[in-house]
């Protein structure tokens, strides 16, 4: 299959479920409405419609990945059932090309009562393997899975790890030219996560379109080519796994310009003495003007969202020493300073830090109600009107190159965080290091070679020919 062939294509693809108040609705919905009609009466309906998917198309070339994200009832799993076969549209259509597996619900066709051996190989079989093949694979499904003498117990026996193992393991071995998988990967252990990442890349490089939902921005923006965001049964965008994420926590957290402040209370313009004082010290003006965009190490790719209750307006990166940098030392510490104002009262305020790879993979992060420098910071009411200066801790044996810093003010509310203002990706961080190394962390690692000579020498007898 060439990579520009359409591995899976789907059209205007929509699922309406009927929803009955009760059992006795049904009944009448099945004997009523046929009455009417024969009588010639207009037809009455006993369900209401929900539309679990609506109207959305979209197409995966050979070779790509694509990510499924979106809440909890967004329609994400109803798209792969429809894609899959294991439900039928209610409108509009999917087209795929080649041999596909998938992985749904756990045990999704396996039979409790049959082994794990059994299981595999009749899976094998409906994948389309002739029993010849089917029996060949085998030892790599059994190897893969890493189960033991469970591979011919009862799967009725297995745990939720157990069936990810091996129905991972069938759905991968079998060589498919389209993989689904549906939040599966979730439930495996963090060796075994990563065995099948690896697994996943390679069939990548061989030309398997893959289709993966996942409720980790980090897993999305890292696999994948290409992101979909899914709400309300509605496709509402597609594109780079990173701006799809952004998207993906603007939905979960709503947004708001951060700019603009709602809440009232004490004239923001005009802080109280002692916050001029503590800002000039950091080296902070004492006005409320943005000047985080005027930063050299700004990045105007930023994704802001809040309430806007209160806004982050500026940063100053610091070495050890003091001085204020725009690029650090691998290896060396360093302080970031944020100053933030709020527009309302906040009882339980929460600072918040991450840090990520250009690509979008989390390397880092913390907070000041998990990670405070005091204790006393931990739960520090603030006023309107008042300014705040979070200081962020940072010891970066990184290798060298740029990484995104990404920071955020909420709310804590019985637990639950409501962002306030968040600046994803606002830092553009350089990193050099005097010493190159490889891969992401740099560990100062040296490689020494060494000429030796050997002490014994030859016998005479070995000399001779």
């Amino acid at each position: 299959m060439s990579s520009r062939e359409s591995a899976i294509r789907v059209e205007n693809l929509g699922k309406c479920y009927q929803i009955y108040a009760s059992p006795r609705d049904r009944l009448k919905q099945f004997v009523v409405p046929n009455l009417q009609q024969l009588f010639h009466k207009p037809r009455q309906r006993y369900f209401r419609e929900f539309w679990a998917l609506r109207d959305v198309s979209f197409d995966v070339r050979a070779g790509e990945t694509v990510g499924i994200i979106g809440k909890n009832g967004a329609g994400k799993s109803t798209l792969l059932q429809l894609i899959c076969g294991t439900a039928t549209p209610s409108l509009g259509a999917v087209a795929t090309q080649g041999r596909l597996a998938a992985l749904l619900e756990l045990g999704t066709g396996f039979n409790p009562d049959f082994t794990g051996r059994e299981n595999a190989y009749l899976s094998c079989q409906l994948l389309g393997l002739s029993s010849d093949e089917a029996h060949a694979v085998l030892p790599r499904i059994e190897e893969f899975a890493d189960i033991g003498y469970f591979m011919d117990q009862p799967v009725k026996y297995y745990s939720s790890g157990m069936f990810v193992r091996l129905a991972f393991a069938v759905s991968t071995c079998v060589e498919p030219d389209i993989l689904v998988v549906d939040e599966a990967l979730a439930v495996g252990d963090i060796r075994f996560q990563a065995k099948c990442f690896s697994r996943l890349h390679k069939l990548q490089d061989r030309g398997c379109a893959i289709v993966l939902v996942s409720h980790s921005t980090e897993q999305i923006a890292r696999h994948c080519d290409r992101a979909l965001l899914i709400d309300s049964g509605r496709l509402l965008a597609s594109g780079a796994p990173k701006d799809i994420s952004n998207q993906y926590m603007d939905l979960i957290y709503g947004t708001a310009d951060a700019g603009e402040g709602t809440g009232g209370g004490a004239d923001s313009s005009q802080p109280a003495a002692v916050c001029d004082a503590r800002l000039e010290k950091l080296g902070f003006d004492a006005g409320s003007e943005d000047l985080f965009c005027r930063r050299p190490l700004y990045n105007p790719s930023e994704y802001r969202w809040g309430d806007g209750r209160a806004s982050i307006l500026d940063f100053c990166l610091k070495q050890s020493d003091g001085r204020a940098v725009n690029q650090i030392e691998s290896g060396s510490v360093a302080e970031l300073f944020v100053k933030v104002l709020f527009r309302s009262d906040v009882r339980f305020p929460v600072f918040g830090f991450y840090l990520k790879t250009i690509d979008g993979m989390l390397l880092s992060g913390c907070n000041s109600r998990e990670n405070p420098a005091r204790n006393e910071v931990r739960r520090l009411p603030v006023d309107s009107g008042q300014f705040v200066v979070f200081r962020v801790g940072l010891a970066l044996p990184l290798a060298e190159g740029h990484y995104m810093l990404s920071l955020g003010v909420a709310e804590d509310v019985e637990g639950e965080l409501v962002p306030l203002d968040r600046r994803y990706d606002a830092i553009l961080l350089s990193v050099h290091s005097r010493a190159p190394s490889f891969g992401l962390i740099n560990l100062g690692l040296t490689c020494d070679v060494f000429r030796c000579e050997s002490n014994l020498r030859p016998q005479r007898s070995e000399l001779a020919v």
